[in-house]
């Protein structure tokens, strides 16, 4: 595999939700050993995993959860939600 460093469609949606909800987070790092992709024929492609976050410069690391809807032609995210 090549090393792909743009960051990953559902990476990028999960951080722009986790600065809706935390609009002065201070960093957000994914851990790519949880990324679990499941898929059901002729459906959406489903994409959880785990990371961290810092809220904000004074608050302390927390841990976040993603579970993303792909479609499965383009990779496109048609939906995400966060949770803890």
């Amino acid at each position: 595999g090549g090393g792909r460093c743009e960051r990953a469609a559902e990476e990028s949606a999960a951080a722009d939700a986790l600065k809706r909800r935390w609009p002065a987070v201070a960093q957000i790092a994914f851990n790519a050993d949880t990324r679990q992709l499941s898929q059901e024929v002729g459906g959406p492609a489903s994409l959880r995993g785990q990371g961290q976050a810092i809220p904000s410069l004074r608050a302390p690391a927390t841990h976040f959860s993603y579970d993303c809807a792909l479609d499965p032609r383009n990779g496109r995210v048609l939906k995400i939600a966060i949770g803890d």
